[in-house]
């Protein structure tokens, strides 16, 4: 049973309502972590500092070190790791992995 329930991220429905998960698991974590690399640097009003540069366009691709660096600023509760993974053909692909610490 769900002591302090957040709705779950994406939104979903379930049969009898919203889904949601558990304040501070590890789920929890992850989905805020997944919002906020959704979600472009200043896009909140509320609050400017959540979310991640947006790369569209930029040079070079995915700064993968300043992409880790705004993931753990919105949500500090999670330990980022960010590596870089180089591909044939000179094409760059970027493989985020988040590790969750499982008590804060």
């Amino acid at each position: 049973m769900i002591e302090i329930p957040h709705l779950s991220l994406p939104l979903r429905l379930t049969h009898d309502g919203f889904a949601t998960v558990e304040q501070d698991s590890a789920q929890h974590v992850a989905e805020c972590v997944e919002a906020a690399a959704r979600t472009e640097l200043g896009w909140r009003i509320e609050a400017p500092e959540f979310g991640v540069p947006s790369f569209v366009m930029a040079a070079g691709g995915v700064d993968v070190e300043e992409l880790r660096e705004a993931l753990v600023t919105s949500e500090p509760r999670a330990e980022i790791v960010a590596e870089l993974i180089e591909e044939l053909d000179e094409l760059r692909a970027e493989s985020i992995r988040i590790l969750i610490e499982e008590e804060y």
